[in-house]
């Protein structure tokens, strides 16, 4: 769920945020200015990662994996069944949460543009000025001058046309060419890019106090960077510096420029950095502080990036032997992994997508009525649980329901009444005890396997399904033998699909189960996606398919 994602993205920026803090804290003065100033784009790729779909550790699709060749003498009737409904219901992909931020990122933007279009008004007469066109050579830029007297401040904006607009007030020569010096400097160090990214940046993180805090700190870092580069043209730090003085009455207020003044307390540490210009940095230091902040940015990125849309791939690594099932799956991306248990072998079709992790639908039923039968929410024996009498989508949900006919039915409120019964640690240690998957129940306490925050991979739903099959968790026998009968399709075919809909549109088809012979047991998971009709029964469709054609099923 991307406002899970990204509010766990946004608790790793805060970090960041306070390291960057502790470490221009620590380091003080040995720091140069363009380091002090640099070190902020790291929270920039932070930001921006938050937006990257989570793809986790890149995975090398069939690579290492042998060809599989079947030699199955598995060629006894199986009976697939087709007493099985996948009955589901769409989900609505926007939260509460999700209106907030939206709503506050729209007034944030057009607060941007207003001001912008503020910016637009007050140039209306360029000005030629012999000391700016010797100004803009010798800094390399060219740009446009502009006196207005609706401005306050110097200023620099424009990034297709390089403006620098300067207020109509009394002003030296050599306070011209520093304002002038400052104000193309900007430009020269694309200030006014970094500006509008970090201005976008904070209209769609603006709940966050932290990235508040750290835009004062970055337009200060960016203006004493800029203050000392003008010295170094001028070579002269106590005239630059009373120049600044002289401009400090003249108060700026627009974000979508950048301006020479500043508050009071910017310009007291530009003005105690300005007397501090000779003394040198040290380039150790700074190679040392961005290669930690590198490596924390790296780290922090790669989290965020497992944390993705789809939570990442899963932990569970499923290496076996590669067959190529493109023509069973036809136009539908998909991935099939099966098991089997006498050779202890897995067979994997589409690797990548068989380690990603999306939700488990109705298939996460199967544990979720485990969970239930150990926690004596109900019973092997007395499972049946009455309908309250609200109606459903589904006539087949609007009556009682026992165990096998809520698994048949797919019936949502039977399993979501199991669960309310459930404490939220409960739920969460159960999860975490069998390692479902990435064992997330989220805030949701009805829908956190639809299509929510709870994640797991065809790989993962295989490994799953062994170990109850082969009962390692140490689950009461009565207990597992109900769940399994309770997906029974036939006498040897278990199965439970599921499918994902999201605002209208199948975005997963999901077909787990086993097959239980007398000589042998396969377990496998299949699943689709990439179509609108991507639903568990088409995976299940494709799973028989698959089986017949791979195991000489007939």
């Amino acid at each position: 769920m991307f406002i899970y994602h990204f509010l766990i993205s946004n608790f790793f920026i805060s970090s960041a945020i306070l390291i960057i803090f502790l470490v221009k804290a620590f380091m003080g003065k040995r720091l140069s200015a363009r380091c002090n100033y640099f070190m902020w784009f790291f929270i920039m790729i932070l930001m921006i990662a938050a937006f990257v779909p989570g793809t986790g550790i890149p995975q090398f699709i069939n690579q290492g994996i042998k060809e599989a060749v079947f030699k199955s003498e598995l060629s006894s009737d199986i009976n697939f069944g087709s007493n099985i409904k996948d009955l589901y219901i769409s989900v609505n992909s926007y939260s509460f949460l999700y209106v907030i931020w939206i709503s506050g990122l729209i007034i944030n933007l057009l607060f941007l543009f207003s001001g912008r279009i503020k910016l637009n008004r007050i140039i209306k007469h360029k000005e030629t000025n012999l000391l700016f066109e010797d100004c803009c050579k010798r800094v390399g830029v060219k740009a446009d001058l502009y006196i207005s007297p609706s401005v306050s401040s110097p200023m620099s904006f424009g990034i297709i046309k390089p403006l620098v607009v300067i207020p109509e007030i009394k002003l030296s020569y050599v306070q011209l060419r520093h304002i002038i010096l400052h104000e193309l400097i900007h430009h020269k160090h694309k200030d006014i890019y970094i500006n509008y990214i970090f201005c976008f940046l904070g209209a769609v993180y603006w709940f966050n106090p932290f990235v508040y805090i750290m835009l004062d700190r970055i337009r200060l870092d960016m203006e004493i960077y800029c203050d000392y580069s003008v010295i170094e043209y001028t070579r002269n730090s106590i005239d630059y510096g009373n120049t600044i003085l002289s401009m400090a009455e003249h108060k700026s207020g627009l974000k979508a420029a950048n301006y020479l003044s500043d508050n009071k307390k910017n310009l007291k540490s530009r003005i105690i950095r300005i007397a501090d210009f000779n003394k040198k940095s040290s380039i150790a230091a700074g190679k040392t502080v961005f290669a930690f902040l590198a490596a924390v940015t790296l780290t922090f990125s790669f989290i965020i990036n497992s944390y993705g849309y789809d939570m990442g791939n899963s932990s569970f690594a499923v290496d076996g032997d590669y067959i190529d099932l493109k023509e069973h799956f036809k136009d539908y991306e998909g991935c099939f992994v099966l098991y089997d248990t006498n050779n202890d072998r897995y067979t994997v079709y589409n690797k990548a997508m068989a380690e990603k992790r999306v939700s488990p639908d109705s298939t996460y039923k199967i544990a979720l009525a485990l969970n239930g039968l150990e926690a004596g929410v109900i019973t092997a024996e007395n499972n049946e649980i009455n309908w309250d009498g609200k109606e459903n989508p589904f006539d087949d949900w609007n009556k009682n329901h026992n165990l096998d006919s809520a698994m048949k039915y797919s019936v949502n409120w039977y399993f979501q009444d199991i669960d309310s019964r459930l404490s939220k640690s409960e739920i969460s240690d159960y999860l975490k005890q069998i390692s479902y998957g990435n064992m997330l129940a989220g805030y949701d306490s009805e829908n956190y396997w639809l299509e929510n925050s709870l994640k797991i991979s065809a790989a993962e739903q295989v490994d799953f399904l062994k170990k109850v099959y082969n009962n390692d968790f140490g689950f009461e026998s009565i207990n597992v033998n109900a769940v399994l009968n309770s997906i029974k399709l036939s006498d040897n075919f278990y199965g439970k699909t599921g499918t994902g809909m999201v605002n209208g549109k199948t975005v997963n088809g999901w077909f787990v189960g086993i097959i239980d012979k007398e000589d042998n047991t396969y377990i496998f998971s299949v699943r689709i996606a990439a179509k609108d009709n991507a639903t568990g029964l088409a995976a299940k469709k494709i799973t028989e398919d698959i089986l017949e054609d791979i195991l000489m099923i007939n």
